[in-house]
């Protein structure tokens, strides 16, 4: 079982903003404020990116931060809530879990306020904001692509890991638009996966194998599109198949400009990083941060392609979720 923690340290004084920003420090004891984050060490750019972002926000704005990188298990996860409770963070960033009401109640108990980001925790869970990209409507969107891209087509899906918050609401909200649009295209298989590139590589070859018939795929994210792609080139089906995938990450685009992906939509992780990092500053600047952030999703095609943001423009995302800042340090 993997249990890492590292820890990085910002040196960073307070900035003079042309809106106060103060509290850098914990008052009650004279020192910076130290912000704990708990994420997925396994899922890839998406969460390094999240991470780096909310680091880098730290960094300007002061706050120490101690990261905790945790895999799915979830005795790991409480674990790691173990851990920054007895380190004595002032607040907690988490990615949603389905333990995600246990980690907030063992940090409530602690005094310690705590946001989610990627996802909405189940009932119960006790925070002050979420940080996510709202996945139903990002069902919705997708599927409002899809309409034209995969008219007339059969669909085979292959989507990421249930029971995070993130699948059900996604599908939800595509299957909504779907059926609304007099269901314009044939969804013949649905597959699920661990978010990766491996085992969707195994579910489309399965698939094909099974000899069931599809002309159009749609992959959750690039690393699972990666995996799809190579199950499609060795079966020759490249060329008769229609091709989208989510989240606009910086492979996806280039395959987008060589013709090896039809679309996409763009969800910024580092968004979502910035976003959980300022609601907890908020609170403990003693100011309201939104209940829950809805991040930026943008559909993506060869036609918009060369606009679409970077995924790894941390600068860009912060300047996104916080546009009142005057100025600010390189990434």
């Amino acid at each position: 079982m993997k249990k890492t923690l590292y820890v990085i340290l910002a040196a960073v004084l307070c900035i003079t903003m042309i809106i106060p920003l103060v509290g850098c420090v914990n008052e009650d004891e004279d020192r910076p404020l130290v912000f704990g984050n708990i994420t997925f060490d396994h899922a890839g750019s998406w969460s390094q990116l999240s991470v780096s972002a909310f680091t880098y926000a730290a960094e300007t704005l002061g706050v120490e931060v101690i990261v905790i990188p945790v895999i799915t298990n979830l005795e790991d996860q409480l674990h790691g809530m173990e851990t920054l409770i007895s380190a004595g963070v002032d607040a907690i960033s988490i990615y949603t879990t389905p333990v995600a009401v246990e980690l907030s109640q063992m940090a409530s108990d602690a005094g310690i306020p705590v946001s989610f980001e990627n996802g909405v925790p189940d009932e119960g869970a006790i925070f002050v904001s979420i940080a996510t990209h709202d996945w139903r409507v990002l069902g919705e969107r997708t599927a409002a692509m899809h309409l034209d891209l995969f008219r007339g087509r059969d669909v085979l899906l292959v989507l990421g890991a249930p029971g995070m918050g993130i699948v059900e609401p996604w599908l939800e909200g595509y299957m909504e638009v779907y059926n609304a649009n007099g269901a314009p295209f044939n969804i013949v298989g649905t597959e699920y996966t661990d978010w990766g590139t491996e085992l969707a590589l195994n579910v489309t070859q399965d698939y094909i194998q099974s000899g069931r018939h599809f002309d159009a795929v749609f992959a959750h994210n690039g690393p699972m599109f990666a995996g799809v792609m190579v199950a499609l080139q060795d079966a020759g089906m490249m060329d008769s198949v229609v091709k989208a995938a989510g989240g606009g990450q910086d492979e996806e685009l280039q395959w987008i400009r060589e013709g090896l992906l039809d679309g996409t939509i763009s969800y910024l992780p580092a968004a979502q990083g910035i976003a959980t990092f300022k609601a907890l500053w908020l609170h403990m600047n003693g100011m309201t941060p939104p209940r829950h952030y809805d991040l930026p999703m943008v559909p993506i095609t060869l036609a918009n392609v060369n606009d679409a943001v970077p995924w790894d423009d941390i600068v860009g995302a912060f300047s996104l979720i916080w546009p009142e800042f005057p100025e600010l340090p390189p990434a």
